[in-house]
């Protein structure tokens, strides 16, 4: 991945910073993680820690890899692997040591009490990814062990590093830059930001705004924020998962015998365009054989697609709307079912829903009355208009084999009449038909049943 010239010198102005540390505050699509993994190769570091939302972790893994990294990466979890992966982050050894913020959080504390196991060494750089979940809050268990942890280069990354709250850059600062921080919140408060008489709070205070908006942040020693170009009218990121236990064991199985086992049931693929379709579901979800022997999806359907989408909402949309798609229309009624079971407002747009239905869900979506329209790529991807008023945001689960299609319906949002930048997702599974890795055997044998096949 070539860094553009903002990036460039973004990344030339981190490495070069005295204080060797940086808060990149850089917006979503502006490469906060390629630009963290370029100051890390450029200076050196061959012990890094990334403590990060579980759900970054591939994203971080790929992005390591695309740079050509030559430091092993590591998870540490609470399997046996992920123990061991522990002990030799502690040992001092060589690699990039990936650890969740939730886990990172625990194993510092033990009966609230401080186990300083951050503390036992000093690595060439500690990057905390998404700062403001959690760190933010000055009284928070994950900012109390993250005071604990020192780093020959400190790197802060978030698109929004004070949270929801002004204040909240006094923790993040705190840790980032320790020298250049008021170790004195109240003095802090009291130099930069304006507050009124609060008879129900401790301090008897109640913060109303910053003095000077981001002058705070603008007065450390290296505070990022690459905004977008005048002339990019949308943005684009994708998000990887692992697939669960179950959905890999099935989509290995499917990929190697051409048949997967259900149960009692055997999901069958003979044609390549079929097996294609199955293995794509499998990606989605953990699917399931009803009585009458169609392929379905179960209410409850496992699903790492499904989990990332809920944490893309909550952490990215940020309240707004988005037009969300896949090829599976047996997953777009389940996706749909889990989004409003979580207290959103959705509309569907497939190939059961009819004509009528489908233009009374455009409106209400444009009229902001529905938050999500959940579709299939096919279904919207030709003849609709107007989505470009309802939304800036458009999240893909899966694809179709017509890249036309796939075009077509990214059209529906970015196109004339859009106001804002445009956002577009792809949620796409590690080393599935998501990523483009196939088995060559598999793909061989497959060609050759397609090239022996007696036409109609």
């Amino acid at each position: 991945m070539i860094l553009d010239p903002a990036q460039e010198s973004a990344v030339e102005r981190m490495v070069a910073e005295p204080a060797r540390a940086a808060l990149n505050s850089s917006l979503m699509g502006r490469g906060k993680t390629v630009m963290s993994c370029m100051v890390a190769e450029r200076i050196g570091a061959k012990n890094i820690l990334v403590v990060a939302p579980l759900g970054t972790r591939t994203g971080w893994l790929i992005t390591f890899e695309r740079q050509q990294s030559p430091l092993e990466f590591h998870w540490i979890n609470s399997t046996v692997k992920g123990k061991a992966a522990l002990a030799l982050y502690l040992s001092g050894a060589e690699g990039i040591f990936f650890v969740g913020i939730e886990l990172f959080t625990r194993m510092g504390l033990k009966d609230n009490r401080s186990t300083n196991i951050w503390a036992k060494i000093v690595p060439d750089m500690a990057v905390i990814d998404e700062v403001h979940k959690g760190f933010s809050n000055r009284k928070s268990k994950a900012f109390r062990v993250l005071k604990t942890l020192n780093a020959g280069y400190r790197m802060a990354c978030s698109g929004t590093p004070s949270g929801n709250f002004a204040q909240g850059q006094w923790s993040v600062t705190r840790w980032v830059f320790p020298d250049h921080t008021d170790s004195s919140f109240a003095r802090h408060v009291e130099e930069f930001y304006i507050t009124e008489y609060d008879p129900f709070s401790f301090s008897h205070q109640r913060i109303v705004a910053e003095r000077q908006p981001s002058a705070y942040l603008n007065s450390m020693p290296c505070y990022l924020r690459l905004e977008r170009e005048d002339n990019v009218q949308s943005m684009q990121e994708t998000i990887y998962v692992d697939l669960s236990a179950k959905q890999r064991s099935i989509y290995n199985q499917m990929e190697k015998d051409l048949v997967a086992w259900l149960g009692d049931n055997p999901l069958i693929s003979e044609v390549p365009v079929v097996k294609r379709t199955r293995m794509r579901q499998i990606t989605l979800g953990v699917p399931e054989i009803r009585e009458d022997g169609v392929v379905d999806f179960p209410a409850n359907t496992k699903s790492s697609k499904l989990e990332a989408l809920d944490g893309l909402i909550a952490d990215e949309l940020q309240g707004e709307s988005a037009l969300i798609l896949m090829d599976s229309q047996k997953f777009a009624v389940r996706t749909a079912e889990r989004l409003e079971a979580a207290g959103h407002t959705v509309a569907r747009w497939d190939g059961t829903v009819s004509q009528s239905k489908r233009e009374e869900a455009k409106a209400a979506f444009v009229r902001g009355e529905v938050r999500f329209i959940v579709g299939v790529v096919a279904a919207v991807g030709e003849g609709v208009d107007l989505l470009q008023n309802g939304t800036r945001n458009i999240i893909f689960l899966s694809h179709s084999d017509s890249g036309i299609l796939g075009e077509q319906a990214y059209a529906r949002i970015n196109r004339p009449g859009q106001q804002g930048v445009v956002r577009r997702w792809d949620i796409e599974a590690l080393d599935t038909l998501d990523t483009g890795q196939f088995n060559s055997l598999i793909q061989q044998r497959l060609n050759r049943a397609e090239h022996l096949r007696v036409a109609a």
